[in-house]
């Protein structure tokens, strides 16, 4: 064999074993990029709200009409302090042809947020909270959902597993 065709040899068998290489890898999830692109998708099919004015106006979240209330008694106030403590700006997200009751409720990262501090300041909250508050954190934006002591009880792992 010449050199050339060695040459060409080489190369081949290196491109071949970078692409087994690289198309056998398990691709890394960013959750982030992934709650952000959620909620961006979220922005241009849905209706979106100033969070503490759709429940001031009566706007529903987690409540059902049968429901005991969760959300004024419980959200709202945990809402106020977030927004109080980290200037976070609240919105829900309502299909346009159910404005009452909110699908998702999420902020914008203000710039300079300190997240450990949000999440320390939630496992504080948590401990008056009646249920469980569930954190989703992207790049861009932060989203909060909330079981109920029932729904936590629920979906809690038993010890013994």
């Amino acid at each position: 064999m010449n050199g050339r065709k060695q040459t060409q040899l080489g190369w081949s068998l290196f491109l071949c074993l970078m692409v087994s290489v690289l198309g056998c890898s398990k691709p890394k999830l960013d959750l982030a990029e992934i709650t952000d692109s959620r909620i961006d998708k979220a922005h241009e099919s849905l209706r979106k709200v100033d969070a503490l004015t759709f429940f001031e106006n009566g706007g529903l979240y987690i409540d059902f009409p049968d429901d005991p209330p969760f959300d004024r008694p419980y959200i709202v106030p945990l809402l106020t302090t977030l927004t109080e403590e980290f200037h976070f700006e609240w919105s829900v997200f309502t299909l346009h042809e159910d404005p009452q009751q909110a699908l998702e409720l999420v902020a914008k990262i203000p710039p300079g947020t300190d997240r450990k501090a949000v999440q320390l300041r939630l496992a504080e909250l948590q401990e008056e909270f009646p249920g469980d508050i569930l954190q989703e954190w992207g790049d861009d934006y932060f989203s909060l959902d909330f079981n109920n002591a029932e729904e936590s009880e629920y979906f809690r792992v038993p010890e013994n597993s």
